[in-house]
């Protein structure tokens, strides 16, 4: 029993060994990616890993003892247990070949069925041939070496467990430049080499000098990780807020006003029309851009995009101030519960927050993000079983949120950033079964599926809808359409929990509900599909609903601006606004006073082409700022924006143009001042994972 014991063993040291070998492949794969994820997110990530690699070591030892036994009573071939033993050669060339097979599977473009057929035909005799090498080394040579088959692994694991650590501080602290990378390269080997040698020599002479060395060694290995965690930054307290509400900050991404049903009737909502009806519901609010990253950084720090980013990313300086940092300088908690993975890393949009949680929302694999072979094996299963790859991220978030609201630290501010309804469209069974469409298109409509077929035409991808290689039909269009509302018609069910949630804990009175988007998303109106081009009104016409702590009924429709949220929240908790904020407050509407309606401005600063855009009055202008060309449109006349009247009404035109010179020198004298630093080669790296990541990139 003994001996088999320590066969179970070897077998989950083994596992744990070619656990660390996939952590560090993984991180050497996203470094830059991964070094925004931070030190605890790497370090469960590990540990997860280490656990599940032991355990499948361990599940194949029990299997590979029971399959000699079985061998052996079938040959009555008993032989003496001591000798159950040398099957560690066997076991670690086995799960090394396998192990092996699977990497070169994880990193092999996407194929078909066929194709991942030929592909296994490729890599398993490799994978054998690299089984049957580690085999006779380790027989012939290591186990020798080592002193004996079990102090041997385990060495061997430590050392493997210690260069990992060493490798994770670098990639959190040290240089990421090429230099860089192969200094990491050779210090993690010579690491590795000084481990497995002091590990020798303290089982061999039994000294209790090396023995304590080598026990420093590691401790100290160990503990380097600790070294590059963050210090958390430290807020001045500024006072308390007069009206100290509590503050839950609902973002539906990508979803454009007229999905919800009080806007346009085209979809039923009824939950985000309970808010709407009993509260303050804003027809014309706009954002600032036509994507996530920049509409947010805008509308948390009440500053126009270009402040933040022009082509490339710039890092917010100390000087600008994120809403929640206003507001934990004024005794609130926050927490973000974020759905969009772009939102991660090391943007500096988490400022203020006591816990941010980002979720991926293309990996049902959350935390192994960092081990490609454990996340490829896992989609291939799930791919062979017909499953789903997707994670339900608005369940996720939602019972994020139900945790949170339990727990009652008040006052708080409670960001809930919902994936839904930005692609990939898939809606439950229930809301797909409400489509009625005949066609070849499948869901989930996922158009940047990193594990995408070439050859799989009913889920067809961003680029080839682009290009026109994807033929679709208006009843195709229409069934993306459909599971676009479909996506929000979930949600909606979800936010009624949130909503009762709050009633059911007695909230209602002293918190407020916000529910606004970060921008819309096209569906062919202007030939495009997504919400990469343009500055049409289907990408920055959003919802605006604020519901709850007393505030009356009404409807406004002035334009308001998303930028315009921060200041008002401000006043309406009663604390000033930061001075630099760009954005103004529209807090007497809150009240059924009266706002003037001010002209809305809006950036597009992402190719193929920056844009800047105006709304006043009754016309709207984009200018493109490569191109020089300019479109205007009479919103009157032609409320969605199909008639280019540039040439006809020139001196409307002019009259907008000179506005966008007046707000452009007005940003010009702010950034002056802020003073905003370029990010780092290695943080604009990690953003540029995160939009290749997200399709943003190729």
């Amino acid at each position: 029993m003994r001996e088999r014991l320590k066969i179970l063993v070897f077998a989950a040291a083994v596992g744990s060994i070619l656990g660390s070998i996939d952590y560090l492949i993984g991180l050497s794969y996203a470094i830059y990616e991964l070094r925004g994820q931070g030190l605890s997110f790497l370090l469960v990530a590990f540990v997860l890993s280490q656990l599940l690699y032991a355990a499948m070591g361990a599940g194949f030892g029990l299997v590979t003892l029971i399959a000699v036994d079985l061998y052996r009573f079938l040959r009555s071939a008993a032989a003496p247990a001591e000798r159950q033993l040398h099957l560690s050669g066997t076991i670690a060339g086995t799960m090394s070949g396998i192990f092996v097979a699977l990497l070169f599977e994880a990193y092999a473009k996407i194929h078909s069925n066929w194709g991942l057929f030929l592909d296994f035909a490729l890599f398993i005799p490799i994978g054998a041939a690299a089984g049957y090498g580690i085999k006779i080394c380790w027989d012939r040579f290591l186990k020798n070496f080592l002193g004996a088959a079990m102090p041997g692994i385990l060495i061997l694991a430590l050392s493997a467990l210690l260069s990992a650590m060493f490798v994770l501080f670098w990639v959190l602290k040290g240089p990421l430049s090429i230099t860089g990378r192969l200094a990491m390269v050779f210090a993690t080997g010579v690491i590795f080499a000084a481990s497995v040698l002091m590990g020798r020599m303290s089982l061999s002479k039994k000294s209790a000098g090396i023995t304590a060395a080598y026990a420093f060694f590691a401790v100290l290995l160990l503990s380097l990780p600790l070294w590059s965690r963050e210090p958390a930054r430290k807020y001045e307290v500024l006072g308390k807020p007069q009206n100290p509400l509590n503050i839950i900050f609902i973002i539906a991404d990508a979803c454009r006003a007229d999905a919800v049903g009080i806007y346009a009737g085209k979809n039923q909502t009824p939950n985000i029309d309970r808010l709407a009806r009993e509260g303050v519901l804003f027809k014309n609010a706009y954002s600032q851009a036509r994507w996530t990253f920049t509409s947010m950084l805008s509308m948390l720090s009440s500053l126009y995009p270009s402040m933040f980013v022009k082509g490339k990313t710039f890092l917010p300086p100390n000087n600008i101030e994120f809403i929640a940092e206003r507001l934990k300088a004024y005794g609130y908690r926050n927490q973000a519960e974020i759905g969009n993975y772009i939102l991660g890393g090391s943007s500096g949009i988490h400022r203020g927050f006591d816990r941010a949680v980002v979720i991926r929302h293309d990996y049902r694999l959350q935390r192994l993000f960092s081990c490609p072979v454990i996340l490829k094996t896992h989609y291939l299963a799930r791919r062979f079983l017909g499953l789903s790859q997707l994670p339900d991220t608005t369940a996720m978030i939602t019972a994020k949120a139900m945790k949170f609201l339990d727990r009652r630290d008040e006052p708080f501010f409670l960001w809930l950033h919902f994936m839904n309804p930005h692609d990939p469209y898939n809606p439950p069974d229930q809301y797909l079964r409400e489509i009625k469409y005949r066609g070849y298109l499948k869901p989930p409509f996922n158009p940047f599926d990193p594990f995408h077929l070439p050859e799989d035409q009913a889920h067809p991808q961003e680029r080839d809808v682009r290009l026109g290689y994807a033929l679709l039909t208006n009843n195709d269009k229409n069934y993306m359409r459909d599971l676009y509302l479909a996506q929000l018609r979930y949600l909606d069910e979800k936010i009624g929990e949130i909503i009762r949630k709050v009633e059911s804990r007695g909230l209602a009175k002293n918190t407020v509900i916000i529910f606004a988007a970060d921008h819309g998303e096209q569906f062919w109106e202007h030939g495009q599909q997504g919400h990469s081009t343009g500055l049409y009104d289907e990408l920055i016409h959003t919802p605006l609903i604020i519901w709850g702590a007393g505030l009356k009924p009404g409807i406004v429709d002035q334009q308001v601006q998303m930028l315009d949220l921060a200041p008002t929240l401000a006043e309406l908790i009663g604390i000033p606004p930061n001075p630099v904020w760009q954005g103004k407050s529209f807090y007497p509407a809150l009240n059924r006073g009266t706002i003037s309606s001010r002209p809305v401005f809006a950036e597009g600063l992402q190719m193929p082409e920056e844009m800047q855009m105006v709304r006043a009055g009754q016309y709207k202008l984009i200018v493109g700022l490569f191109t020089g060309r300019s479109w205007l449109f009479d919103l009157k006349k032609d409320p969605l924006e199909q008639r280019d009247i540039y040439s006809e009404k020139s001196s409307a035109a002019k009259e907008l143009k000179a506005r966008i010179a007046d707000w452009d020198r007005e940003k010009a004298l702010l950034e002056s001042r802020l003073h905003p630093s370029k990010a780092r080669p290695e943080q604009q790296k990690e953003l540029d994972e995160r939009l290749r990541a997200l399709g943003y990139l190729k």
